[in-house]
């Protein structure tokens, strides 16, 4: 049984590619194809060994969702998310230029003109509250914006892949963990030994920041490339006229050239095209569209006997139809 599956959570070709991975190594799967632009899962799957229950599960656990539920729509959740990327990407540049402002110390030298100045003590006071405030403006910004990330990330590393996101949670907690550890303990450790530390807030923010908003532009992007794709896809025939093995009572049809028509003997039957498979045989009639790759076997026409005239336009560009004929 073939089904598209609508995917939910894949910002890049290494998550389509961890999912398509994922579901063909499923029992009971016998291909899958994953569509990154149309963010959609062709799975041929045998519905005795494995459910979409059982799909949702697996792939869930990776970090992603598939929307089998009747009452659930994909295009309403992908809208909703997006809405939500914008407002975390709104907050995280607000994060970024006020980490900015205090490591930069465009707020630290007015706060340090208006206290007493003693020497180096007043300069290390501002210089570590501001690490502080950084330091607080960072977690906040990782916590809210960023939490996606660790959460794939965690979720990759459980099933032993990565993608994109676990480098970025990768590069902000050691760029975090670090400069937290220089916060509290910079002055006891590295100044002993002659080292001059620093801290890199900022670089955990704006990680975080740059990549939020280059998500946003690309799921803009992608939204109108899905919705081009959907209108292509619109435009394929649903069904297909299905020849089948039972014959009918009057088992002589003559053709246009006076010769039998064999597959004229045969009953018809109207099938989605999921449910055609290799070595089945349709009838396409004139005006219709062609619903699947194949082979000639016999064609005919008013214009000519043994061919039949197609409409390639979209694909060649060619204005004048195409003669098939069989082979």
């Amino acid at each position: 049984m073939k089904k598209t599956i609508p995917v939910i959570g894949m910002a890049c070709s290494v998550c389509s590619a961890n999912v398509e991975r994922k579901l063909n190594s499923l029992e009971g799967i016998n291909s899958a194809t994953v569509s990154l632009a149309g963010r959609t899962a062709l799975v041929d799957y045998d519905p005795e060994k494995i459910t979409l229950e059982d799909m949702k599960r697996e792939i869930s656990n990776a970090g992603y969702d598939l929307v089998i539920e009747e009452d659930r729509s994909a295009d309403e959740i992908n809208r909703r998310e997006f809405v939500l990327l914008k407002r975390k990407t709104l907050l995280s540049w607000l994060f970024a230029i006020l980490v900015m402002a205090f490591s930069m110390g465009w707020i630290s030298h007015g706060m340090e003109s208006n206290s007493v100045s003693n020497g180096m003590d007043v300069a290390h006071h501002t210089s570590s509250f501001a690490n502080q405030i950084c330091l607080i403006l960072a977690l906040a910004n990782m916590i809210y914006c960023g939490r996606q990330f660790y959460v794939s990330a965690w979720k990759q590393l459980r099933h032993r892949t990565a993608n994109m996101d676990s480098l970025v949670a990768l590069s902000t907690l050691i760029a975090f963990l670090f400069s937290t550890f220089n916060t509290f303990f910079g002055d006891s450790v590295w100044t002993p030994r002659g080292i001059e530390w620093h801290t890199y807030f900022d670089a955990s923010v704006m990680i975080i920041t740059f990549v939020l908003t280059g998500r946003c532009l690309e799921e803009k992007a992608k939204d109108g490339t899905a919705a081009s794709i959907k209108q292509l896809m619109g435009l394929q025939p649903k069904t297909a006229r299905l020849v089948t093995n039972e014959k009918l009572e009057k088992t002589e049809t003559e053709c246009a050239d006076g010769k039998s028509n064999a597959f004229n003997d045969y009953k018809l039957e109207e099938v989605p095209i999921s449910t055609i498979s290799y070595g089945d045989i349709i009838e396409v009639r004139a005006g219709e569209k062609i619903p699947v790759d194949g082979v000639v076997t016999q064609a005919e026409s008013f214009m000519t006997a043994d061919a039949a005239y197609v409409d390639e336009a979209m694909i060649t560009g060619e204005p004048t139809p195409a003669a098939k004929r069989a082979g």
